[in-house]
């Protein structure tokens, strides 16, 4: 099977010379921070985009958890990103490639020194990487360009008429011709009666996103023996062990280690918006593990924006144009879709039913299944602003199967407490199974913590085998409360001091013991690479304990 590493080196070799000639560095800030309530993208025109890459572990929020789309896009911004979407494997560096490495924040060292052993990206002649220079349109666009080059897209200097400021495209620029001929860079609102390409003004976070994503949507068209298209395997009999699965690098070594003893995955790498258009791209690695293995993997649609969810369920050309986005998605290989249509007011609770149930027409014939992510709720609520939407018992008769999203009952912007309490996840069981058959529900069992800052601010979110090293780094004993999850408080590496909840695997194993008690079609983890991995065999057994019963 031909190797991804193909288009990648196609790429390299247009990145050489353009990257290190980029501008002047604004003041630094954080790539990483606690969380993402990304609200600053709500209605944002890439917000679809975002959310996408969001979903698929290649875009970090800052700092203070938003994405500032508007802001210049960086050096170390878009390296980071290309390296994850083209998923390099991060490398740990040897010698420092640049003198300014240091500069780099840790957890981002692995990303960049991957794109500098793949050729992706030099220094400046004086050694230095510079991670906070920016980087302009007609930059960004002659990288991608010369990488299109590589793979037969002719770079015309025809496409630059297409602007009104075309003439203004400097000669050096001519691959970005081939980008504008894959409609991978558009031009922007002007006072001409064309659009302009601005070729000078620094790019934005918004949009280098966008193009990355465009790029790779057209390599996947250019090169299509890049993805595999697998054959799903049929599920067995139930009770079924699923996860979601977002496809970092540690992500993707448990789906190597781990996804056999999984029935199925969820990807978690499209996003949908307001118009019904899909954002978001297939990955390489993924799809060839399942042409490998059989197993069946979905692809999960994220649309948690109420502006763009609004919008949308009350657009009927919309809502035809996102089932066809969906079904024709399909045709990747995929077994299937599981919605996560997240913050919809209740007035649209008719609306999203018949959504779904347009969905479930569109994929039902051709063996898909379709599958819903839904908040939990203890009853049915119609009128409130979160789970209003959700008509528990509508929606077990139309979809296959429902993942109830039994976790966040105390949340990273409210106080400390259970992530899961066992005896709220058995209210929300009770009250869903007299609405929908048990046999269509999968209960959410949480993998992740939440570290609360004393003092009161918004929780770090880590993985539960991470905060379990933190305690344990920090002299820190874990104690288990009643509710069955475990806790601590300890003063951490920032000089804060922290109390942290988390599902450790007995209390994962409480929560698998559900599915038996309540008959349910299973049990799905949010997500795939932050249980604790020595708990695995215990997982494994639970379930097949569960099957002899």
């Amino acid at each position: 099977m031909p190797s991804p590493r193909r288009a990648l080196a196609a790429f390299a070799a247009g990145l050489l010379f353009a990257v290190a000639a980029f501008g002047p560095a604004p003041a630094a800030r954080a790539q990483s921070g606690p969380g993402a309530d990304f609200s600053d993208i709500d209605g944002h025109w890439a917000q679809a985009t975002i959310e996408a890459y969001l979903q698929r572990g290649v875009i970090d929020p800052s700092a203070d958890g938003k994405f500032h789309p508007d802001d210049p896009v960086t050096r170390l911004d878009f390296t980071v990103w290309l390296a994850r979407g083209l998923e390099l494997e991060g490398q740990a560096a040897g010698a420092p490639p640049f003198k300014d490495f240091d500069r780099i924040p840790e957890d981002l060292q692995p990303a960049v020194a991957a794109a500098v052993a793949a050729g992706l990206v030099k220094g400046y002649p004086d050694g230095t990487f510079r991670p906070q220079a920016t980087i302009t349109r007609a930059e960004l666009a002659t990288l991608i360009g010369r990488s299109l080059e590589s793979m037969g897209v002719p770079a015309e200097a025809r496409w630059f008429a297409i602007f009104g400021d075309g003439d203004t495209i400097p000669a050096w620029a001519l691959p970005a011709a081939a980008a504008i001929a894959r409609h991978i860079i558009y031009g922007v609102p002007s006072t001409k009666p064309r659009l302009d390409f601005e070729p000078n003004r620094t790019a934005t976070r918004a949009e280098a996103i966008t193009m990355i994503d465009r790029y790779l949507t057209q390599r996947g068209e250019i090169e299509p023996e890049l993805i595999p298209t697998p054959t799903p395997g049929r599920l067995g009999a139930p009770p079924y062990f699923a996860a979601y699965y977002v496809n970092t690098d540690y992500g993707y070594e448990t789906l190597l280690a781990h996804g056999g003893d999984l029935d199925f995955t969820v990807y978690t790498g499209y996003s949908l918006g307001a118009d019904g258009s899909l954002s978001g791209a297939a990955s390489p690695r993924t799809m060839t593990w399942a042409a490998a293995t059989g197993k069946p993997v979905l692809a999960m649609i994220s649309a948690h924006s109420r502006t763009a969810n609004n919008r949308l369920l009350q657009d009927d050309d919309a809502m035809r144009a996102a089932v066809a986005a969906i079904a024709g998605l399909m045709a990747q290989g995929y077994a299937g879709v599981n919605l996560d249509m997240e913050n919809v007011d209740a007035s649209l609770r008719d609306r999203y039913t018949s959504f779904v149930r347009q969905i479930a027409e569109a994929l039902s014939p051709a063996g898909k299944l379709v599958t819903l992510s839904v908040m939990a709720k203890t009853a049915d609520m119609p009128t409130n602003s979160l789970v209003g939407v959700y008509d528990y018992r509508a929606l077990g008769q139309i979809a296959d199967y429902v993942m109830i999203m039994t976790y966040d009952y105390h949340w990273s912007g409210g106080p400390p407490g259970p992530i899961a309490p066992i005896s709220w996840v058995r209210n929300v069981l009770s009250y869903a199974t007299g609405q929908m058959p048990a046999q269509k529900i999968f209960v959410g069992i949480p993998t992740y913590a939440y570290l609360w800052p004393q003092g009161g601010g918004r929780a770090l979110a880590t993985a539960a085998w991470d905060a379990a090293d933190q305690a344990a780094r920090h002299g820190a004993t874990p104690t288990r409360v009643p509710e069955g999850e475990v806790t601590f408080t300890a003063r951490l590496d920032d000089g804060r001091t922290y109390t942290a909840y988390y599902n450790d695997t007995t209390a994962i194993l409480q929560k698998i013991a559900l599915v038996g008690d309540y008959g349910l079609a299973g049990a799905i983890m949010w997500r795939l690479g932050f249980e604790e991995e020595a708990g695995w065999p215990s997982l494994v057994a639970a379930f097949a304990e569960l099957a002899r019963d």
